[in-house]
């Protein structure tokens, strides 16, 4: 039904590449410089291709090359991560995302600012259960044969995973004949999305293991950057109990080693809606259910879009008889605007919501350490809890003044754009 990818070689294969990179291994056991995966130089001066800038770069700055955005979340040259635990809708929605650049529709609700072919690569599901998800989407959404034609590959390892990187030794990690076949297919067919599902299963290292990860990544980044596709990996969450929402725009949320989330240049999630935010809009658990959102937690190339994305879980009939289930865009924002729980966050209704779970014996504290007492008592997610700490005051020449039993001061703190909010508390006497 779709193109097949040419030359995918088993990843256990024993041949020459294999008894190379063995070879290469027993080198490196006696080299200090392998160990620490630099390739041997020779004597001969080297000099690095650094950019050395003239008087009159600035004049010259508008010919830099603009950014490649497909679109929100999606750049070419470089790795993008959805992060989502299972079974809330992050391939399906990550599908119905690929699906959206290669017609030119943004039927995620984003605006699609380049039409590209797009490669979907999943080692989870057969290439029939690959076909009955796309055949959904475009039959929900009502796409034409001559808005995808040619522009939807797909490619399944379910059985025998389709692996791009393979630890050698230890820490040296090597790129597989799949990576080289995968590289050949994107530039043979001008790709302009390469959709990974998931992570884990495209390389053998150790996931909590931050040098092995990282170096699987830069096999990542060496593919997006020699061919300029843009690569989207689908990632799992840590165990987030039975509420996924309490992770919505959480960039740590991701399972194993952090140099994933450090190397992405945007990083999204994906997570079902909670019993609190359903409760709020009045929804039964049926409802509840159908719906994912979905949050930006991290973007190195622009502001972050602070506002979730909904999505509903419609069921779609095939041709054969089957049904699949198909995301579409919900607007909820009217039900939001009915909630009569809905507090008007300002400085001080934030400070007295933390006066009411402030641990009394402290005056400053981290925010990380009440944050899950602050979203429970309020009922609300990471990401909006994270947001609306900021209100109260930045400023302890001015801090944000309440009125308890007697008069307290709050305001907080950030030592570095990374760092966590320090919320401070001072009771003043009157």
């Amino acid at each position: 039904m779709m193109d097949n990818i040419e030359n995918i070689q088993p990843h256990d294969d024993r041949g020459s590449d294999f008894e190379s990179l063995t070879a290469y291994s027993e080198w490196a056991q006696n080299d200090d410089a392998a160990m620490l995966d630099i390739a041997p130089v020779d004597d001969k001066k080297h000099e690095l291709p650094a950019n050395i800038l003239s008087p009159d770069f600035i004049d010259h700055s508008k010919d830099i090359p603009k950014r490649q955005i497909i679109t929100k979340g999606i750049m070419r040259g470089y790795v993008s991560v959805t992060v989502g635990a299972g079974g809330v809708g992050k391939s399906l929605i990550s599908t119905l995302s690929a699906v959206a650049v290669a017609v030119g529709t943004p039927l995620t609700g984003s605006p699609i600012n380049e039409q590209v072919p797009v490669l979907i690569l999943n080692n989870e599901d057969d290439q029939n259960e690959i076909d009955r998800r796309i055949a959904g989407i475009l039959l929900h959404h009502n796409i034409q044969p001559s808005h995808y034609k040619d522009r939807i590959h797909t490619l399944s390892g379910y059985g025998r995973p389709i692996m791009i990187a393979q630890r050698i030794d230890r820490d040296i990690v090597a790129a597989t004949h799949d990576y080289e076949s995968l590289h050949a297919y994107i530039v043979k067919h001008k790709i302009g999305v390469l959709l990974i599902d998931p992570f884990i299963s495209i390389h053998d290292v150790e996931e909590n293991n931050n040098t092995a990860i990282d170096k699987v990544v830069q096999q990542l980044k060496r593919l997006a950057h020699d061919t300029r596709v843009a690569v989207v990996v689908i990632h799992h969450t840590r165990k987030a109990g039975g509420d996924s929402e309490i992770i919505a725009g959480d960039a740590e949320s991701g399972r194993g080693a952090s140099s994933l989330k450090d190397a992405a240049r945007s990083l999204s999630t994906v997570t079902r809606m909670g019993p609190a935010t359903a409760d709020k809009i009045g929804f039964n658990d049926e409802e509840r259910a159908r719906h994912s959102r979905v949050d930006i937690g991290k973007m190195n190339f622009g502001l972050a879009d602070r506002n979730a994305t909904w999505f509903r879980m419609e069921s779609v009939k095939l041709p054969n008889g089957d049904s699949v289930g198909v995301p579409a865009l919900a607007d909820l924002s009217s039900l939001f605007a009915k909630s009569k729980s809905d507090v008007k966050w300002t400085a001080t209704t934030v400070a007295d919501a933390l006066e009411k779970i402030w641990p009394k014996s402290k005056s400053v504290i981290q925010f990380t350490d009440i944050r899950e007492l602050f979203r429970n008592a309020n009922k609300i997610g990471t990401t909006q809890a994270n947001n609306i700490i900021t209100l109260v005051s930045q400023d302890s020449a001015n801090p944000t003044r309440i009125r308890a039993n007697y008069y307290v001061d709050y305001w907080v703190t950030k030592e570095a754009q990374k760092s966590p909010w320090t919320i401070h508390r001072q009771e003043i006497s009157e």
